[in-house]
């Protein structure tokens, strides 16, 4: 367990997330992917060593534990317990599966530290993911160019747990439209606890560039139960769809 106050790249809220409060126009109709003059600070998790992000992580309030050498993942921990103010759990019962399953990579937590904030924001306390660690197959490279699942540095959420005692279950209450940008046309001050609610959480993880990727039941029938969210180098800018 390692524990602490806020990691020192941001305040209570990351400056992303500061200048995207005062900037966006949350009703605003969204391009199909968010490109220009966006804050990415996935970038800069991205470029943190493996000393810059343990340091960095020793700031974060925190109860998950490191994991042993995972292929693919440079510094893997085992995302069971909590980040910042945020719970996970992976759906499947811990107790009959495989350890890595639930690995993903310190960039990754200091990620959701950064995010907890908007989550807070719509009144979650909680993700249940379904799909964290998938082993790379094959030439290591290629396959974490493929996944980045592989290197521990993806996340697909299914569930979301609200303050309240309710839960968000992304199959029945994401507002689905395949194939539409998933910020469309969304709504500037949506109910509490709403479908809309939820889509604008979404689009607020996109908006504050936390994430290189950020990919709805919108984009495939693949997608259809969870919301993916990934650090990946290879993206220039936040893709959303």
């Amino acid at each position: 367990m390692i524990a602490g106050c806020v990691h020192p790249h941001r305040d209570a809220r990351t400056p992303a997330l500061a200048a995207s409060d005062a900037n966006v126009d949350h009703g605003a109709r969204l391009p199909h992917a968010i490109t220009e003059g966006s804050l990415f600070p996935a970038k800069t998790l991205l470029e943190l060593d493996d000393d810059a992000c343990r340091a960095t992580l020793e700031r974060v309030p925190l109860a998950v534990r490191t994991a042993a050498p995972t292929r693919g993942v440079r510094d893997p921990f085992r995302l069971v317990g909590s980040v910042e103010t945020l719970a996970f759990r992976p759906s499947w019962s811990t107790k009959h599966s495989e350890p890595t399953m639930e690995v993903v990579d310190c960039r990754l937590l200091l990620a959701f530290a950064d995010a907890a904030p908007i989550f807070a924001r719509h009144g979650v306390k909680g993700l249940v993911y379904l799909s964290a660690y998938r082993p790379p197959t094959g030439d290591l490279q290629a396959s974490l160019r493929k996944s980045r699942h592989g290197a521990g540095m993806a996340l697909d959420v299914g569930i979301l747990e609200r303050t309240d005692g309710t839960s968000w279950n992304i199959t029945r209450d994401f507002p689905k439209e395949l194939g539409r940008p998933p910020c469309d046309g969304r709504e500037e001050h949506p109910v509490a606890g709403s479908q809309e609610d939820l889509r604008a959480l979404v689009c607020d993880l996109a908006i504050s560039g936390i994430f290189s990727v950020v990919l709805t039941p919108n984009f495939n029938r693949d997608h259809h139960d969870h919301v993916h969210v990934e650090l990946n180098p290879r993206v220039p800018s936040v893709y959303l769809r």
